[in-house]
């Protein structure tokens, strides 16, 4: 399988799963849509050929011209082989040896050089953003905050840090998650507060940062395909649903209201827990999804 052939079939896996969030965001586990940008992530980013009687080849292969073998008007006649003669001897001419030609050099494609140029670019741009706001981060100083371990009972410590270099709260870090708080942010507010903790501590019992990771290798190497950059925006729209599902869940269904409002009161001051989406189609959204969230099997 070529890089195109990854790409396109990749690409038509992401868009299957796009029509299928849209017919079903509000019936299914938000999880059931993270899992399934796992799926496309992994299948763009890793060249296995799965076998399958239903792909894309097969499809195009079906709809594409049939070759129908030809079929001989007659039999040939069988050949009787003569008896064979033996011929005189040649005389033996001495050829002096020709040098063996050396093929010229194939030249460097130039749409390779494109994919390559354009993809290092986009990776550098993630890393120098990731690496400044890494710095920045370093300053934030620990959030004076009562009861807060309580609330991370998990097998990685977390840290909690306010800082003045950020306008909504985010969590980064893998193996040392720290949640960075505005300081405009209102401590006083204890639902807020509560709504927030819950939402970051969605986001690292299930490895969010991981996701986020495979998602922008996937948008690095195939910038080109329409389809990634969809898989970009809705993968990480999902996370954010997911966790305010699990948010909720964790808080009680009764805490759905509160949720919504608190989150509200964030947006009106400039504060939305990881800002992905922030404009006003996506806070409707997440504030439609966080009210019909229900227990799901």
């Amino acid at each position: 399988m070529t890089f195109l052939e990854l790409s396109l079939s990749g690409g038509v896996f992401v868009l299957a799963i796009a029509a299928f969030r849209g017919l079903t965001l509000r019936r299914l586990p938000k999880g059931t849509f993270v899992a399934l940008w796992w799926l496309a992530a992994a299948r763009l980013l890793l060249p296995v050929e799965l076998a399958s009687r239903f792909s894309v080849y097969t499809l195009l292969e079906a709809l594409g011209p049939k070759s129908v073998p030809a079929v001989p008007d007659a039999l040939p006649a069988p050949v009787v082989p003569a008896a064979p003669s033996v011929p005189a001897a040649p005389p033996v001419i001495a050829i002096p040896a020709q040098p063996a030609a050396v093929p010229a050099p194939a030249p460097f494609p130039v749409w390779t050089a494109l994919w390559l140029t354009v993809g290092l670019l986009l990776a550098a741009w993630f890393l120098i953003r990731y690496v400044r706001w890494r710095r920045r981060f370093r300053e934030a100083l620990p959030a004076d905050c009562p009861g807060l371990e309580t609330w991370f009972q998990l097998r990685r410590k977390v840290e909690v840090r306010v800082t003045d270099q950020i306008a909504a709260p985010l969590t980064y870090g893998l193996f040392r998650p720290v949640i960075l708080l505005p300081k405009t942010m209102d401590f006083k507010d204890e639902e807020a507060l509560t709504c927030v903790l819950a939402h970051e501590r969605a986001h690292i019992r299930r490895l969010d940062g991981l996701l986020k990771l495979a998602l922008t290798a996937a948008l690095c190497l195939h910038w080109f395909n329409p389809a990634v950059w969809l898989l970009y925006v809705l993968g990480n729209r999902d996370m954010e649903l997911r966790c305010d599902e699990a948010a909720v869940l964790a808080l009680g269904e009764d805490s759905r209201e509160r949720y919504a409002l608190a989150l509200i009161r964030l947006a009106e001051n400039r504060n939305v827990p990881l800002c992905g989406f922030a404009h006003r189609n996506g806070m409707e959204e997440r504030i439609k999804a966080i009210m019909s969230i229900k227990k799901k099997s």
